[in-house]
């Protein structure tokens, strides 16, 4: 009697987990697939949270030479820029700026570049540097380094001193009715007034 009590609630249990299984399996899914789409979301909503960067980078020269800082664009996934302008300002006394010289993602776009310096009417003891990189007819402006900006390093700056250019970045989305793009920010560059570094090169890249 015992014995066959105990296949009957065997039975009944296979047919319980018969009926509850294809719910159980439905039910995962909807939970692996919930999980899924919030970590896509959550993706998504963090790409378009990053800002288009815009930033300055480092030189290093003695007093009366020249300094070249790099001018680079990094872009959040899925987005695209057509302009970018950067504000510089630098100190008038130590520092002239001298030219533009086009980055290889300038060139491989052919976007035009644009240079304007003037005083800084808050401060009359810095300058202004106005650069604006235009993609041509439209065009994406690419990822990378744009141009290099060239200064001249006067021989009252004092070694060991270090120069900050200050930057304010914007860019706006191509096509024929461009918008403002936001977020937008940049670093600002520095020049260290000192001895050029030495760069060893490799001997078998010299032959």
């Amino acid at each position: 009697m015992g014995r066959v009590r105990k296949e009957n609630r065997i039975t009944m249990l296979k047919d319980l987990l018969k009926v509850l299984a294809p719910s159980v399996v439905v039910g995962m899914f909807l939970c692996v697939a919930s999980v899924t789409g919030s970590a896509a979301v959550q993706n998504e909503a963090s790409s378009t949270d990053r800002p288009v960067r815009l930033d300055l980078g480092f030189g290093q020269s003695p007093p009366g030479s020249h300094v070249q800082i790099p001018l680079t664009l990094a872009l959040p996934r899925g987005t695209q820029i057509g302009s970018a302008t950067n504000q510089i300002t630098f100190p008038t006394k130590l520092l002239s700026f001298r030219e533009v010289r086009a980055g290889l993602s300038v060139d491989m776009a052919e976007a035009e570049v644009t240079t304007d310096v003037l005083p800084d009417k808050g401060n009359p003891e810095n300058s202004i540097l106005t650069v604006t990189i235009v993609g041509k007819a439209g065009a994406v402006v690419l990822r990378g380094v744009l141009v290099d900006l060239v200064f001249s390093i006067s021989e009252q700056a004092r070694m060991g001193e270090t120069l900050v250019l200050k930057n304010v970045a914007t860019a706006r989305s191509p096509g024929d009715s461009p918008q403002q793009v936001d977020p937008v920010t940049g670093s600002d560059g520095e020049i260290l007034i000192d001895e050029t570094p030495v760069v060893f090169a490799c001997f078998f890249y010299m032959h």
